[in-house]
């Protein structure tokens, strides 16, 4: 049965539509999600409608599921992401990356207990087995799968795919047996998906047997109940049956049609394992009408595109594995860097302690003393010259903040860079540290000229009130004194740093 060309554009395009309405639908509902687990779901039913509407928006989506679910210990969310993911994988022909990311969320569902989702997945490690050419632990994967399917009553999906094992496995009565108890089970079940995957089977299984009229039936009946479910992976794989069906019914220009169309769709939902498939089918239909240079030229593609799906999971698996190193690198450089900084601020702190207590005792001083006006301007010009150092020593600070900001910024010459910055870092603590050293030292001459003054103020005349005055500074002028002679003790106790009396 031939379509018009048109009809078939018109049914493409509602496809597309409808599954456009679905999404758009889900990204209404994520954005008046009020919690984070409730965002996680539905940014993984998000990706799971791209997959075959845009597989690499559906691969971004569930990056940001996986890793919002992990910063929030959501285990069932981080296990349909990898879940989707691999599903994903799958629709982009990177098969091992699939099987990694199905096993991984396989352990994730056995320790929550959650049987159906185990079963759902043995079932799809079961199909990449198959699609990896491991046609025996397939089938015992499949075989699971059904068993816990027919367990929860969903056995239709479980039926069709032992179906496609047998087919592999050229055990045609077998496939035939498990695609027509698909259709029964399906009565009860009612999911029109596994339906179109029964009929599709039926279709390949009456062509190998040269019951083209029947093929046909089965290919039709899949492709309309594919197209109504916007299975558009299916669709292609219709299309591309009908076009072996025309092939072997001696109609090449029909074939080609329908390979045509199976390439289209595929390529518009970027299904590089079917377009493969596709090549390879239309390079043999060629072949088989006398049509070699086409035959060879579809063929050089099919080897073109299956050597470039090789060489782009090895480049990714390079790149990981780069980055991974080199977030290491970082990682390492930045704790290094923070713990030098944090002992840096120690020291500015301290300094900005004395310069706080030294303006307290020069304010306290100067209100209670205001016969004393030579010794306060004494005292305010002390201040002055210890909060110009102060300040430079903050000014110092920012510049060793900057220091650590441009250490992020590394390139591919990382260690190199981390060897000078660290010993340039180094040499800016010790300078640091002499600095401070220097500047503790300076501090105690102004802080005994203090003492002086103020020893020469307890030998003048005083009333009892003005003595008691001068007993509080001398009290506050021999705390500063200690804490001046500590920060100089702990400068000193640095084995890094050697001082000069």
């Amino acid at each position: 049965m031939r379509y018009p060309l048109f009809i078939y554009l018109i049914l493409f395009s509602a496809l597309v539509c409808a599954q456009g309405t679905k999404i758009d639908s889900l990204s209404k509902v994520l954005k008046t999600a009020d919690t984070d687990t409730a965002r996680i779901d539905i940014l993984n039913e998000l990706a799971f409608s791209y997959i075959h509407v845009d597989p690499l928006v559906a691969r971004d989506d569930l990056d940001i599921a996986l890793k919002a679910s992990r910063e929030i210990s959501y285990r069932k969310g981080e296990a349909h992401a990898l879940n989707v993911l691999g599903g994903v994988q799958w629709s982009l022909g990177s098969y091992e990356k699939a099987l990694e990311n199905y096993l991984e969320s396989l352990s994730i569902y056995e320790a929550l207990g959650d049987k159906l989702e185990i079963a759902m997945l043995f079932n799809n490690i079961g199909e990449i087995h198959k699609k990896l050419g491991d046609n025996q632990k397939s089938l015992r994967y499949l075989r699971k799968a059904t068993k816990g399917l027919e367990k929860y009553g969903y056995p239709t999906l479980g039926y069709s795919n032992l179906g496609e094992i047998h087919f592999t496995l050229h055990n045609y009565d077998s496939a035939l047996y498990y695609f027509k108890k698909a259709l029964r089970a399906n009565r009860a079940e009612k999911n029109q998906k596994y339906e179109g995957y029964a009929y599709h089977g039926i279709g390949e299984v009456e062509l190998i047997r040269k019951n083209y009229r029947e093929a046909l039936k089965s290919a039709n009946t899949a492709l309309e109940i594919r197209s109504a479910n916007k299975d558009f992976r299916g669709v292609c794989y219709t299309y591309l049956l009908l076009g072996n069906i025309y092939d072997a019914m001696g109609k090449p220009d029909t074939a080609q049609s329908f390979f045509d169309r199976s390439l289209a769709l595929a390529t518009q939902i970027s299904a590089n394992d079917i377009r493969i498939n596709i090549y390879k089918n239309k390079a043999e239909a060629f072949a088989h009408s006398g049509d070699h240079e086409s035959a060879y030229q579809y063929h050089r593609r099919y080897a073109q595109l299956k050597d470039s799906l090789f060489n782009e999971e090895k480049s990714k698996q390079i790149a990981t594995l780069q980055t991974s190193f080199e977030t290491e690198l970082l990682k390492k450089e930045y704790e290094a860097s923070e713990n030098k900084l944090k002992q840096r601020n120690t020291v500015i702190i301290a300094i900005v302690m004395l310069f706080i207590l030294s303006a307290a005792v020069a304010g306290a001083f100067y209100k209670q003393r205001k016969l004393q006006q030579g010794v306060n301007k004494l005292l305010a010009l002390k201040n002055e010259k210890i909060q110009a150092q102060t300040e430079e020593i903050q000014a110092q600070a920012e510049k060793l903040m900057k220091l650590n900001q441009n250490l992020e910024s590394l390139n591919a010459t990382l260690e190199n860079k981390v060897k000078s910055r660290t010993k340039m870092l180094k040499d800016q603590n010790k300078l640091l540290a002499a600095y401070a050293y220097s500047n503790a030292h300076e501090l105690r001459a102004p802080v005994a000229s203090v003492m002086g003054l103020i020893d020469l103020l307890q030998r003048s005349g005083m009333a009892d009130g003005e003595r008691e005055i001068v007993e509080h500074l001398i009290k506050s002028a021999g705390e500063l004194d200690i804490v001046i002679r500590n920060i100089r003790r702990k400068l000193e106790s640095n084995g890094d740093i050697i001082f000069d009396d």
